[in-house]
């Protein structure tokens, strides 16, 4: 690896600086203290209720030796998650020699025992430190700490050729950070991790141990930035739920089937396409007209699209408005691409700075069912720019048109296929998954989002553009969700459990089902990898149409055991 020939070196320079051993004080700091939450939280785990274990005929697999090849399995909690990529685990285990593991940064909790221990795979691997690995991390650690100290965008922190500033950044925003803090503990924690991670799992790799990788997310630090690591060394990454096998060898290539959700739809059969079409229009009327649990959103407890009519919102004058939907502040703004924005209160700021420069009435609505803690964002957000209106949250998408807006704008949020249905124009800030679709606006750099901000172009829902949105709704929403793949009924299943995928009735179901779930995920793995298909979903595209998975070594030789 390249750093290796500079550490002496770069340590030696570090050694005789003061801030370097500052620094050691603080890995260390950042060493215990997850392992001290770490063990309080297993003794309150390990008295609680969540035995996972899974009474299945499976066999353990064997520990690892020092020069077997291992599948990485990421050690996801959700047991029919865990059900579903053991049994893809075990099958490219067995066909290719490797023996399976675990992986985290801690050792596995009472209910990850349980759960891994009962399908056979009792062998992890924690993400550690030898003295050496320690002092390196010191070493990359300050120096990345200098280059975003400096002005250098967390995001675009790179090491060893490896992004790994997107994956710190977003797991920086999920501990409750709406924006980046450079001086944030949360930050420096982060950090820590993804170089520990790095120095840890790039030997594993570069010495082509690692045959594949199994993860649940694609992002954060763990699974997300062991993805790149894996991409770097063109390991297989395989990305199994109940609807689909994905197996993917580039940053975000899962999301390219956005763009072609149109082939998608046209090589289903006359049939499919006529029923699909109008259950899409069935469901998208409900979701307008207010009815929660549409589609796949049986999250929802609340809806934005009562007739219910409350205090008026909107200013009646004749400038230009803007209604903002805000997102989640704390989830992944980089879910789909590298969003062109770092997160979501850059976004808003660049929204209203447009705004107040343009003189653009600027509103912004929260989701009915918001947090204590994103109103608080909002309402700190609002004293900076006290010209913008928060909108109350109760009011609907009905009464918010009937008051005069046209414009809304999300970054890539599901009001792109619902809100041009009651004549909204809606603009999206990033790469989503409408756009192959005209009925939206799609920015494709900030100098378009502007323009698009200032002039207001509005979209006419004609015939055409309902019709797209039907059929976007078919593929996102059916094709990309179907009941039956990877389980015999994923409705049957969640039914059963209402909804509880650890509850005692899910872990029956599961035990229940096993071998049919053990044929399907092995038929449907083989089926994959023997025609080299990327995406479960283009399975009715014609081969020469469809995503092929690269034939190059290490990829080619993995792909070989299955011919």
């Amino acid at each position: 690896m390249g750093f290796n020939m500079t550490f002496a070196k770069k340590t030696t320079k570090s050694f005789l600086n003061l801030e370097f051993f500052i620094n050691v004080l603080f890995g260390v700091f950042l060493e215990l203290m997850p392992r001290l939450r770490r063990a309080d939280s297993q003794k309150r785990d390990s008295g609680g209720n969540l035995n996972l274990g899974l009474n299945v005929p499976i066999e353990s697999m064997k520990g690892i030796s020092q020069t077997q090849s291992i599948v990485l399995l990421d050690s996801f909690v959700v047991p029919h998650w865990a059900v579903i990529n053991t049994i893809a685990a075990r099958e490219i285990a067995e066909k290719t020699g490797s023996t399976i593991a675990t992986f985290n940064f801690t050792h596995r909790s009472y209910s990850e025992n349980t759960l891994f221990n009962s399908l056979g795979i009792n062998t992890h691997i924690r993400v550690k430190f030898t003295p050496i690995v320690f002092f390196k991390t010191l070493v990359i650690f300050s120096k990345l700490i200098k280059d975003f100290s400096s002005g250098k965008k967390v995001a675009d922190l790179q090491f060893a050729q490896i992004n790994i500033g997107l994956d710190v950044y977003e797991s920086f925003l999920r501990r409750g950070n709406p924006t980046v803090n450079p001086y944030s503990r949360d930050l420096y924690r982060e950090l820590w991790r993804a170089v520990k991670e790095l120095l840890f799992f790039e030997p594993l790799f570069s010495k082509r141990r690692i045959t594949a990788l199994l993860v649940s997310h694609d992002s954060y630090v763990g699974p997300g930035l062991l993805a790149r690591i894996a991409y770097k060394y063109q390991v297989p990454v395989i990305l199994l739920n109940p609807f689909e096998i994905n197996i993917t060898n580039g940053n975000f290539q899962l999301y390219e089937r956005f763009i072609r959700y149109r082939d998608y739809f046209a090589s289903q059969t006359l049939r499919w396409r006529s029923e699909m079409f109008k259950a899409s229009e069935i469901d998208l009327q409900k979701r307008i007209s207010g009815v929660l649990g549409v589609g796949t959103m049986n999250y929802q407890v609340k809806s934005a699209f009562t007739s219910q009519l409350i205090a008026s919102q909107i200013e009646d004058s004749p400038d230009r408005k803007i209604v903002v939907l805000c997102h989640d502040f704390f989830d992944n703004p980089h879910a789909y691409a590298r969003m062109l924005f770092d997160d979501f209160i850059e976004w808003l700021t660049f929204i209203a700075e447009t705004c107040e420069e343009e003189s653009i009435q600027c509103y912004l609505k929260l989701h009915r069912d918001f947090s204590d803690i994103e109103l608080q964002v909002v309402r700190e957000f609002q004293e900076k720019y006290p010209f913008i209106k928060v909108l109350d949250p109760e009011v609907s998408y009905h009464q918010l048109f009937a008051e005069g807006i046209r414009f809304v704008t999300t970054c890539y949020g599901s009001a792109g296929h619902e809100l041009p249905l009651l004549g909204f124009t809606v603009v999206n800030a990033s790469y989503n998954p409408h756009v192959s679709y005209d009925f939206n606006h799609h920015a494709k750099s900030i100098d378009e989002y502007r323009k698009m901000l200032i002039d207001q172009v509005p979209i006419t829902l004609n015939d055409s553009r309902k019709n797209q949105i039907y059929e976007f709704y078919a593929v996102h929403t059916f094709l990309m969700w179907p009941d039956s793949f990877n389980l015999r009924s994923f409705v049957d299943f969640d039914n059963r459990c209402g909804g509880d995928f650890t509850s005692s009735a899910a872990l029956e179901w599961l035990e229940e089902n096993f071998h049919d779930i053990s044929e399907r995920v092995t038929r449907n793995l083989t089926d994959a990898i023997r025609n080299r298909r990327r995406f479960s979903v283009e399975t009715s595209l014609p081969k020469e149409k469809q995503d092929r998975i690269e034939n190059q070594p290490p990829s080619k030789s993995f792909l070989s055991f299955f011919d």
